[in-house]
């Protein structure tokens, strides 16, 4: 039976059959396979592999139309052949069409002799595409799982980091609280000792004694200026781990409410489309 080349989109997808179609020489009989998911350019290159697995002959792109010089093909026969095959791309497939003939005025039709073994033969070119083109489909869809696998991963290792350094964070605040309370007794007990000191320096009138005394009394009023700079340093730190707390808080909530979700139900989401397709590709036959 022979059919139009376009009539194929009916037709079981990976199903060989009769066509007439124009070729470079002229409107031949020929046989025609639409195989999903495949691309022009990745069959022309697994036909020419295809052909020399099966056969010696070369193969070479002429125009748009692969062209196999003549010689026998294993499966086919001792004749010499020769073939012309060609291939488009329509409706996420591509229409493979193949000329095959003893020579360039004599391609088998539909009815030949020989029809069945070239659609067994052509049938295997094309289940082998078809399985190497569901194959990438399947190591795309399982990398892209492991990338949100391994994002999602990230996500809850943020979010315990993040628990973390807020603990952490805690812990400082409450030392620094406890070391600025201890500070601020320093500090009191600092300005006792200058309001202690300024007496006895005004005891005495001028000369060496009130000079060592004025020296005690600016030691202590450095060391009261370093209490205070302690004090704002102590106190800064502890503004910066608050705002650090209250931003990582927020980061944690919307990880939690949010973005971790997303992320399993795109998980949950891929794992199912790597189960179809490892369906899919257990199915090609």
């Amino acid at each position: 039976m022979l059919i139009s080349a376009s009539a194929l989109r009916a037709q079981d997808s990976l199903q060989v059959v009769g066509i007439r179609s124009p070729m470079s020489r002229g409107e031949q009989p020929g046989f025609a396979i639409r195989i999903p998911q495949a691309k022009p350019k990745e069959l022309g290159s697994g036909w020419k592999k295809y052909v020399r697995s099966q056969s010696k002959n070369s193969v070479s792109l002429e125009g748009n139309e692969w062209i196999m010089n003549r010689g026998p093909v294993k499966g086919l026969g001792e004749d010499s052949l020769i073939s012309y095959a060609r291939f488009r791309e329509e409706a996420g497939a591509t229409l493979g069409e193949f000329f095959i003939g003893t020579d360039d005025q004599n391609f088998f039709t539909g009815e030949h002799a020989k029809a069945a073994l070239v659609r067994s033969w052509l049938r295997e070119f094309g289940v082998q595409q078809y399985r190497e083109a569901v194959e990438d489909e399947l190591k795309q869809a399982e990398r892209t799982l492991d990338t949100y696998e391994q994002e999602l991963k990230s996500l809850e290792n943020a979010n315990e980091n993040s628990e973390k350094r807020i603990r952490e964070n805690k812990r400082d605040i409450d030392r620094l609280q406890s070391e600025i309370g201890e500070n601020k007794r320093e500090q009191e007990m600092k300005s006792q000792q200058i309001l202690d000191q300024k007496k006895t320096v005004a005891l005495y009138p001028e000369g060496e004694m009130r000079d060592i005394e004025e020296k005690k009394l600016k030691q202590l009023e450095k060391e009261k200026r370093r209490l205070e700079k302690d004090k704002e340093s102590k106190e800064g730190d502890i503004d910066d781990k608050e705002i650090e707390n209250k931003r990582m808080d927020k980061a944690i909530d919307e990880n939690t409410r949010n973005v971790i979700p997303i992320k399993q139900e795109l998980i949950g989401y891929q794992k199912n489309l790597v189960a179809d397709i490892r369906k899919k590709l257990e199915g090609i036959r």
